[in-house]
């Protein structure tokens, strides 16, 4: 037996009197037409939410009251929503609020993601700029400052990679790092002589080391240090030390030969027995110390040619001007010694012993013969040889270029790192957003499906 209402009465609400009781006694099935603003609407309300109406009163056949179902405006406002932005057209049930709550908030997320993801694109457009900016002048500073500088005085030794400069600065950018001491000018000595374009490179010839031995013996030669006199036995050595003559008298038997033995002052006849005493004074053992010593003075000249011309002919090996000042200074000492000692044969050198500065010079001779054989040995490979220097070439660019690498690198690094920073942070927006969105479709469909409507 199904419980029916017994009575309803309306009072003090709506269109209906405070006054006075409307009764409404309902059979199963009742139909209410009226008017706009009747009252049906209100019947429904009280029918729904009795406890809300103090003067209205529902009796039921039995205490209990049944499950109602009442489809007016009220169910339509609290359970329909056309305003979902969804693929459907409308949404059903109460629960549904709450879901496109949780959605609006998940769009207003999702805006609030690609604002960021956008702001940070546009940071990383601009990193990227000023990236490109950065190796474009680059570009452009390697080969303004090495290519031309360096590069086009030797085209032959840089033919590959620098035809543009992208390629140049790749090339600068790829050399391997190696020890290399090599300078511009021995690069372009080398250069020169590997790359002859009369094809007719010759070895060259080793440079001579200075004979420090001979000048040893010459300036440690006692007749340097020995009194070269006149017969002291002979009478006329008295004389002659007193007035220190003996130069001049010496001098004066080679005019007394050209005269035929008449003196080249009054012109009377020397007598046999002076032209003899004048002839003792000058003994074999005084010939023949003066004739060691001329040799000395010869063998020294000698020396001083062979050193002007080693110095002349490797002037630029020798760019150490102190040792050169130091030598010439040093071998007119020996000279001055020597012309003061051939004026007067009894005189002593002193002569001081410094041979190091010698020694000095042909520390230098040496090195420069073991380029010179370094390079000889390399006209005998010359296509292994220009290989060699090709790489060497690369080399000094490096060398030279290695702070404004170490520069552009620093920058490049701290760009590079900047742009895969902010993919990350792209990359991690673009999930959130995707999951996000994912979330979206999960909730719409959980209030757009057709068995969910139909159930609702």
């Amino acid at each position: 037996m199904k419980i029916m209402i017994k009575k309803i009465i309306l009072k003090n609400v709506a269109t209906y009197p405070n006054d006075e009781d409307t009764i409404i006694e309902p059979t199963k099935i009742n139909f209410f037409y009226g008017n706009n603003g009747a009252g049906k609407t209100t019947i429904t309300r009280i029918l729904g939410e009795p406890e809300k109406y103090k003067d209205a009163l529902i009796e039921w056949d039995e205490n209990d009251t049944q499950s109602k179902l009442i489809y007016n405006q009220n169910f339509v406002r609290n359970n329909f929503n056309s305003e979902t932005k969804l693929r459907g057209i409308y949404t059903l049930g109460e629960e549904s609020e709450e879901t496109l709550k949780k959605i609006e908030v998940l769009r207003n997320e999702i805006s609030k993601l690609i604002e960021d993801k956008n702001l940070i694109f546009e940071k990383n457009k601009l990193k990227k700029k000023e990236l490109e900016k950065h190796k474009n002048d680059n570009k452009e500073l390697f080969w303004n400052k090495y290519k031309k500088e360096y590069c086009d005085k030797m085209p032959e030794l840089y033919k590959s990679g620098t035809s543009k400069k992208e390629n140049f600065f790749d090339k600068c950018l790829s050399v391997i790092e190696e020890k290399s001491d090599i300078s511009f000018e021995e690069l372009l000595k080398e250069y020169q002589i590997l790359y002859n374009k009369n094809d007719n490179v010759q070895e060259q010839k080793l440079i001579n080391l200075i004979d420090i031995n001979k000048l040893k013996e010459i300036i440690t030669n006692e007749i340097l240090v020995t009194v070269i006199e006149e017969n002291k036995d002979i009478t006329l050595s008295k004389l002659i030390e007193e007035l220190n003559n003996g130069t001049w008298v010496q001098d004066g038997l080679k005019f007394l030969k050209l005269s035929v033995n008449r003196c080249p002052f009054c012109q009377q006849d020397v007598g046999v027995e002076f032209l003899n005493r004048i002839n003792l004074l000058y003994d074999e053992k005084y010939q023949k110390q003066k004739t060691i010593f001329n040799e000395i003075r010869m063998d020294f000249e000698v020396f001083c040619n062979q050193l002007s011309i080693l110095l002349k002919e490797n002037s630029i090996i020798f760019n150490d001007s102190k040792i050169i000042i130091d030598i010439n200074e040093y071998i007119e000492l020996i000279k001055k010694e020597l012309e003061q000692k051939a004026i007067n044969l009894k005189l002593i050198c002193e002569i001081p012993l410094n041979l190091s500065i010698f020694e000095e010079l042909n520390k230098i001779i040496t090195e420069e013969n073991k380029k010179i054989n370094s390079m000889n040995l390399k006209l005998k490979n010359i296509q292994k040889s220009k290989g060699d220097l090709i790489e060497k070439a690369w080399c000094f660019i490096q060398k030279e270029s290695l702070q404004d690498v170490k520069k552009y690198k620093e920058v490049l690094n701290e760009l590079t790192s900047e742009i895969k920073q902010n993919d990350i942070f792209l990359d991690e927006l673009i999930k959130k957003i995707n999951e996000k969105q994912e979330e979206i479709e999960v909730l719409e469909n959980s209030i757009s499906g057709i068995t969910r409507t139909i159930n609702q």
